[in-house]
């Protein structure tokens, strides 16, 4: 799914400014992308607000993780560990909203996944979706809520405020922002073409979810710096890249609700073994026949649905790799 925050929004930067000063400002911006969404999604407020956090925060990472040798190593060290925990404790809560949109989805008249009577079983599976996803949130709002939490963002605050010290400052911290970015650029591209070609029908979903990291690195670093580029040219490398991450995103989606009707129908199985055997599962109510039969008919669709995103990633990466555009923008 796309974030709502548009590349505008990040500041216009000069392609002579030191790197450390033009990656601040883009720090910056997205600190406030961050907060705004937080706060939003702490109210309940109607909006998409829990995945542009994580989009801000996957984004914080990127800048601070590709533009490297710009800041104090420790420092650096630091935020990236913390960020990254940050995001795995809201990967859940996420994760089962998107699954709780897809039941949503088959349970409406466009839904191809469920015929009747397995139809009127999907509300069992739904209400176990909500169960782990109101913990999940649960959990994850009191984290945000946290003296933890708030130490982490007034500390953010202060390095990305910072005055940097001239003596002290990586010896890549005045480098060009324009080389520094077209330098990782290129290297993500070359990456992303690596890892693509070393796919075939085994890989496993491991290799899929690092390209498609990867592809998203590339993208958020053309559109944080997006001053830095051509219109025309920026907007055709993001439209390729979109098309990609729609079918990498197809998969990965596939992929985490596939593990979690396992996970449930896994938990059924087990309660249903007897009293011993519960005592050491996930506490979770026995599902009905007709529930079951439903997570398999599931299973079977988004299976059938990765297999479908493999085939369109191949076509669509195929036209992101032959662009002439990346030559012309990166030679």
């Amino acid at each position: 799914m796309a974030s709502s925050t548009s590349s505008k929004r990040f500041p216009a930067l000069a392609p002579e400014e030191h790197a450390a000063v033009a990656t601040r400002r883009v720090l910056r911006a997205l600190l406030v992308d961050l907060e705004f969404n937080q706060a939003e999604f702490l109210r309940d407020a109607a909006g998409d607000y829990l995945h542009d956090f994580r989009v801000a925060l996957r984004r914080t990472r990127c800048a601070l993780r590709q533009i490297k040798g710009v800041f104090p190593d420790a420092p650096t060290r630091r935020f990236l560990a913390d960020f990254a925990a940050l995001g795995k404790l809201s990967s859940a809560t996420r994760d089962w909203e998107v699954g709780l949109q897809l039941l949503a989805d088959q349970a409406g008249d466009h839904g191809t996944a469920l015929r009747q009577p397995l139809r009127l079983a999907l509300p069992a599976v739904q209400f176990l979706y909500m169960q782990r996803y109101a913990a999940a949130k649960e959990s994850l709002k009191t984290h945000l809520l946290s003296a933890e939490h708030q130490r982490l963002l007034q500390d953010w605050q202060a390095f990305i405020h910072a005055k940097p010290d001239p003596s002290q400052a990586p010896p890549r911290a005045a480098q060009p922002i324009q080389q520094r970015v077209d330098q990782r650029i290129a290297k993500l591209y070359r990456r992303a073409l690596d890892e693509s070609h070393a796919l075939n029908g085994q890989s496993p979903p491991e290799a899929w979810h690092a390209l498609r990291k990867t592809c998203k690195n590339l993208r958020y670093l053309l559109e944080l710096f997006h001053s830095l580029y051509p219109a025309r040219r920026h907007r055709q490398l993001v439209a390729l890249l979109k098309r990609v991450q729609e079918q990498l995103g197809t998969y990965q989606d596939c992929q985490v609700q596939i593990a979690a009707v396992l996970q449930l129908a896994d938990e059924a199985g087990i309660l249903a073994l007897g009293a011993a055997a519960a005592e050491t599962a996930p506490a979770a109510a026995p599902l009905p026949p007709g529930a079951l039969l439903a997570m398999g008919a599931l299973l079977q669709h988004w299976n059938q649905q990765t297999d479908a995103a493999r085939a369109g990633f191949q076509q669509r990466f195929a036209r992101l790799a032959a662009s002439k555009t990346w030559r012309q923008v990166f030679r």
